[in-house]
This record gives structure tokens, sequence and C-alpha cells, in this order.
């Protein structure tokens, strides 16, 4: 019996070793299966960061990109609205000109306007005077009107008649001379 007793122990012993080992080997693949799981659950947690990181930069770079469009906007925005209160006080100084230059003008006319009236009234003095000179000389002459601007035409008439015949002989004193002239350079 003893070796049936050693059998069966070394069975027993052999079955207890193989529990142990078995349990052994449970535990082992046990612990190697929670280091997979801690090694996937620290890489996922490294490639979570990143992820995260890449995000962040991406937003950054994003928000970087967005702040420059705005600020080109606001640039072109400003631009615009400097360009168009130039162009606004322009207009308010060609405005401003347009006035001075009509009040300029209306101050002008109102000048010559009296000026006219001033010119109108003299003329109308000037022909009443002329009126009552004529009248005068009528009187003084014992002539009307028409009889002395008869005589007028007359003396005139006789005056130009007495300049022509000045001029006549004028230009026949200047014939003779040339002719003269010709003759002797002719001899």
């Amino acid at each position: 019996m003893d070796i049936v007793s050693i059998i069966i122990g070394g069975v027993i012993g052999g079955a207890a070793i193989g529990g142990v080992v078995a349990i052994m080997m449970k535990k082992s693949s046990e612990g190697k299966g929670n280091k997979i799981i801690e090694e996937a659950k620290a890489k996922a947690e490294v490639f979570r960061k990143e992820k995260l990181l890449q995000a962040k930069e991406k937003f950054l770079q994003l928000k970087e990109d967005h702040e420059k469009v705005i600020s080109e906007r606001e640039r072109k925005i400003s631009d615009l609205e400097n360009r168009a209160n130039q162009k606004s006080q322009s207009a308010s100084q060609q405005i401003e000109s347009a006035k001075r230059k009509e009040q300029e003008v209306d101050r002008i006319k109102e000048n010559l306007n009296v000026q006219l009236e001033i010119v109108e009234t003299k003329e109308n003095e000037l022909e009443s005077a002329h009126r009552k000179q004529v009248e005068q000389l009528e009187k003084i002459s014992g002539l009307s009107q028409e009889d002395a601007k008869a005589e007028l035409v007359e003396a005139l008439k006789d005056e130009l008649m007495r300049q022509r015949l000045m001029l006549i002989k004028k230009q026949e004193k200047l014939l003779f001379k040339r002719y003269s002239v010709l003759l002797q350079n002719k001899q």
C-alpha cells in the first residue's frame, strides 16, 4: 500500500500541485490581462491627451486665423470709414464754398441792381436835360429840330467836300514828286 499510497499521494499531490499551478497560472494570466488592460488604458489616456492637445492646437490655430481675418476686416472697415469721412468733409467744404460763392454772387447782383437803378436815374436825368437843351436851342436859334439837323447835315457835307479836295491836292503833290523823281532818274 505503500506504493498505492505513494501513487495516490503522488496523484493527490500532483493534482494539488496542478491545482496550485493552475490557480497560479490563472492568477498569472489574470495579472497579465489586468496588466494588458492597464497598459491599454494608459495608451488610451496618452492617445486621448495627444488628441486633446492636437485639438487645442488646431483650435488655437483656427482662432488665430479667425482673429487675422477679423483684424483685416476691421482694418478695411476702418479704411472705408476714413475714406467716407474724408469724402464727407470734402463735400461739406465744397458745399460751404458754394454757399460763400452764392452769397458773393447775391451781393454782387444786389450791388449791380443798385448801380443799374442809379444809371437809369442818370439816363432819365440826362434825357430830360437833353430835351430841355434842345428846346432852348430851338428857341435861341429859331429853328426846329428838323431844320437844325438839315443845316448840320449841309455843314458836314461841306466839311467832307473840303477834306476830299485837300486829300486830292495831297495826292496830286505826291504823284508830282514821284513823277519828278522818275524823270530825273531817267535822265
